[in-house]
């Protein structure tokens, strides 16, 4: 269990006539967590907890007036705006044995005075084009689900996971879906390992398919454009050591979004305007080394 106060402090200074004016904000609260845990048996495990934490409105969800170059949309702050506060439970129930390892965690989430962007038509005209327009407001909210992670351990080599997340957001000061929450997902993944392949050392395949399903749960009218459909991705990691001399060399390649698949990600600002990347090749080199030398 713990226990803490935070304060904070923020000051603005404006312009206004010639003068410059010092506005002030000043916020305080508690912070607080509970958890335990306990074992049924040697595999089988329960853990659970409650919290509850709080944040202060940040400096651009108050003042925020202009164009944000990052994401191409217009955002409009809010200075009324009030501190977060979130009530969090869980509960998980944890499978461990040689072959298996498994992960069920339950959660419910309700946060008063949720902050979040929410879209205004029509969109903003400049001189520089049109421009989604977004302000910062706050709604009481809950949010709840569940993660599952599970590992099967085929042999000492291959090892196959699966991860699946549910989300279910409301708002709950007019019971209405939450607007911009993620979508539900499963993803697979086939690991395989071994510590020497001819003069490649701990060299690693690891394909992963991930499919993220259609946000069905939204409101009504709000957004610029509906929300994106179901997409599925190829992701293939492969990567080993090499040793030259005393000097190691890891090495590690990427290939995202393996099929080229076109498609849009809810969350994404860009997805008003553009798809998702295509495929992407990635290719790191890393070279350890300890700079305290013995003489």
């Amino acid at each position: 269990m713990g226990l803490r106060y935070d304060w904070r402090s923020q000051s603005r200074y404006v312009l206004l006539n010639k003068q410059v004016n010092q506005e002030n904000k000043l916020y305080g609260n508690t912070t607080f967590s509970l958890a335990s845990s306990y074992w049924l048996s040697e595999q089988l495990k329960l853990q659970g907890g409650i919290a509850s934490a709080w944040r202060p409105p940040s400096i651009n969800e108050l003042y925020s007036y202009g164009l944000h170059g990052g994401t191409a949309t217009f955002e409009v702050g809010n200075s009324n705006l009030i501190p977060e506060r979130n009530f969090n439970s869980e509960i998980s129930a944890i499978f461990t044995n040689s072959k298996f390892n498994v992960e069920l965690n339950v959660y419910r989430n309700y946060i008063q005075n949720f902050i979040y962007k929410l879209p205004v038509k029509p969109p903003i005209v400049s001189i520089r084009g049109a421009f989604p327009q977004f302000i910062f407001t706050q709604n009481n909210a809950l949010l709840q689900g569940a993660d599952f992670v599970s590992d099967y351990f085929i042999n000492k080599n291959f090892t196959a996971s699966i991860n699946a997340s549910y989300l279910h957001a409301q708002q709950t000061d007019n019971n209405t879906p939450l607007i911009f929450m993620p979508a539900n997902r499963l993803g697979l993944t086939i690991n395989y390992q071994k510590t020497k392949i001819w003069k490649l050392n701990n060299v690693f395949i690891q394909p992963r398919l991930i499919h993220v399903g259609k946000q069905f749960r939204y409101p009504i009218g709000i957004d610029f454009i509906s929300t994106p459909e179901a997409y599925t991705l190829l992701d293939i990691n492969f990567g080993f050591e090499q040793h030259i001399g005393k000097q190691t060399l890891r090495w590690s390649f990427s290939v995202n979004n393996t099929l080229n698949s076109n498609y849009r990600d809810y969350l994404s600002r860009y997805r008003y305007f553009a798809l998702e990347p295509g495929r992407n090749l990635l290719i790191r080199l890393t070279l350890p080394f300890n700079i305290y030398q013995k003489k």
